[in-house]
């Protein structure tokens, strides 16, 4: 498939939110809560807990307006765009700030998915695990990082790649463009994102908290594919979610939740466990057992092998947020871990999907993933529906 065709088919296109899919003002047109009462006000009030689809609306409707494309996709009511840096290079990521109009208004980190280029294709595919609590080394340079505390948590390694550049990039980078703001502290920030910026989102927000940002945080994420293991998710989890401020909505219908491809074998188990110590197992089970572990050994071989040069490439990238006229990287060395095993991430809000009943081509493989289907979704299931 060319570029061209992937944009027109894609999460991308543009004419059935602009057909009023979205309306004028999702935020506007509903104010049910879940949970909690809405959760600040102007200049002195907090976050609250609990999901609310009048911010799910508005965070889905900035996480449009960040592709771009024809025709100008329209803007939440009461937000505005402040800052609005070009792509990175490499992966091709991109973020936003938004602010609600008001003195003291919440802030909104809004990241983009996967667009047609190589890079922010690339970064989707390298779908290996690196220890969530560790560092990056290249040239001899230490890029360190916490994603959880969890000593067996992992993530996804390209999402981590797109999160910390986003985070570190020098001037354009969340970290260094917060800082220059200087919004007070206690300030509401959303961290929201689509596809693949759902779970770059979700890193971010991990991220931010391990390095003790000053800033209460609530995450919604749309179509998130799945960002680490099951132990990253139970640290992010137990951080976050179950204090009622993250959330992810996942279409049924909609493959890209479904992905990386994972594969979960005895050696992922935690321990100790019947399986691992092969006590009182028979011959069929400890055969069948060792045929999984190979079969697994041999995928993680093969991805590794097929992925070297672009972990290169984006260990290249990560010497820009140093000095950004840094050149092709000598040597990196990320702290993988031998497992395929991904979950997601977020306390799930499921929206059951519906076939597809528009003409022609518009009910392509991309449909379900778009995000006017969500939109459709949440408005119908989510309007008198607690959690």
């Amino acid at each position: 498939m060319s570029k061209s065709d992937f944009y027109k088919s894609s999460v991308y296109s543009r004419r059935a939110l602009m057909a009023g899919v979205l309306g004028a003002s999702a935020g506007a047109a509903v104010s049910q809560a879940y949970g909690a009462p809405h959760g600040f006000f102007f200049g002195f009030g907090a976050l609250q807990p609990g999901f609310d689809l009048s911010e799910a609306l508005d965070m889905l409707q900035m996480c449009n307006y960040i592709y771009g494309g024809a025709p100008t996709p329209l803007k939440p009511a009461k937000w505005d765009v402040v800052y609005d840096p070009p792509p990175l290079p490499f992966f091709d990521n991109k973020w936003q700030l938004w602010k609600m109009r008001g003195f003291g208004g919440p802030y909104a980190i809004i990241i983009r998915g996967t667009v047609a280029e190589t890079g922010s294709v690339v970064e989707d595919l390298l779908s290996l695990l690196i220890k969530a609590n560790d560092k990056i080394t290249v040239d001899k340079l230490e890029f360190p990082y916490k994603f959880a505390d969890e000593p067996d948590a992992a993530v996804h390694l390209g999402f981590a790649l797109g999160a910390l550049l986003l985070l570190k990039w020098p001037v354009s980078g969340i970290l260094d463009k917060l800082a220059s703001l200087n919004i007070p502290a206690n300030t509401p920030i959303y961290v929201a994102g689509h596809s693949q910026g759902a779970a770059v989102a979700t890193l971010i927000r991990s991220y931010l908290f391990y390095a003790n940002s000053k800033y209460p945080h609530k995450t919604y994420v749309f179509a998130q594919p799945k960002p680490g293991n099951d132990h990253y998710g139970t640290d992010f989890d137990s951080r976050f979610s179950n204090k009622g401020y993250a959330f992810r909505l996942t279409n049924s219908l909609d493959w890209v939740p479904q992905a990386p491809f994972t594969f979960e074998i005895p050696s992922d188990l935690n321990k100790p466990n019947p399986l691992d110590s092969g006590a009182s197992l028979s011959t069929a089970a400890t055969s069948y057992i060792a045929s999984l572990t190979a079969s697994q050994t041999q995928a993680y071989n093969l991805i590794l092998e097929k992925e070297k040069p672009r972990i290169q490439k984006g260990g290249s990238a990560l010497l820009k947020t140093i000095d950004l006229q840094a050149g092709e990287a000598g040597s990196v060395d990320v702290p993988l871990v031998a497992s395929l095993y991904f979950t997601g991430a977020g306390t799930e809000v499921a929206l059951i999907g519906q076939p597809c009943n528009l003409p022609g081509s518009q009910c392509n493989e991309w449909y379900q993933h778009h995000l006017s289907t969500y939109s459709a979704l949440m408005r119908q299931q989510l309007k008198s529906t607690g959690l």
